[in-house]
C-alpha cells in the first residue's frame, strides 16, 4: 500500500475526482491524506515502525531510494542486483 501524506488540499481532492476513474484495488492500494495523516497510518502500521520524522517511534534515519541499513526488515536482492549490474558494466568495458 503506498501512503501520500502532507498532500495539499488540491491534490487531496483531485484525487477524490480521479477516484472514480481508477479500478477499486488501485484506490484500495492507495492512501492520499493531508496534515491529519497518523491516524490513518496508524490503522495499519505500528507506531514502532513509523520513523521519527513522522511522528512514530522507529529507530532508523530516513534514506531515499533504498531501505534505510538499520530498517529491520532488509530486501538484500535489492543489493544483490545492484552489484551485478556494476559488475556487467564493469565487463562491458573491458570488451
Amino acid at each position: 500500500k503506498v501512503y501520500v501524506i502532507n498532500a495539499p488540499w488540491v491534490f487531496q481532492n483531485i484525487w477524490k475526482i480521479l477516484k472514480a476513474f481508477l479500478h477499486p484495488n488501485t484506490i484500495a492500494k492507495t492512501c492520499i491524506v493531508g496534515k491529519d495523516y497518523m491516524g490513518e497510518l496508524l490503522k495499519e502500521i505500528d507506531i514502532n515502525m513509523i520513523p521519527p520524522k513522522f511522528g512514530g517511534k522507529g529507530k532508523w534515519n530516513i534514506c531515499q531510494g533504498y531501505l534505510p541499513s538499520d530498517y529491520p526488515i532488509q530486501l538484500t536482492h535489492l543489493n544483490h542486483d545492484e552489484d551485478n549490474l556494476e559488475n556487467n558494466n564493469d565487463d562491458d568495458d573491458k570488451e
